[in-house]
């Protein structure tokens, strides 16, 4: 049977540059859509998924990165 994820950085204070956060919040964005996309829907990528929801809500501006094709 398969272990739950669990992340391998635990979440803590970031100290990063306006252009450092702007970058992660770009990869984060942009993985986020990547494991959407995914056609596997594990369990896996479901906790991973909320992980980056939750902390893409808290770091990223609404808007600022918005879906390919969307305007």
């Amino acid at each position: 049977m398969r272990q739950p994820y669990k992340p391998v950085i635990p979440m803590m204070a970031i100290r990063a540059t306006a252009d450092e956060m702007i970058a992660l919040g770009w990869v984060i964005t942009h993985y986020l859509q990547y494991l959407e996309r995914s056609a596997q829907k594990t369990q896996e990528h479901r906790e991973l998924i909320g992980l980056l929801r939750s902390f893409q809500a808290r770091v990223v501006k609404q808007g600022a990165f918005q879906r390919e094709g969307q305007q």
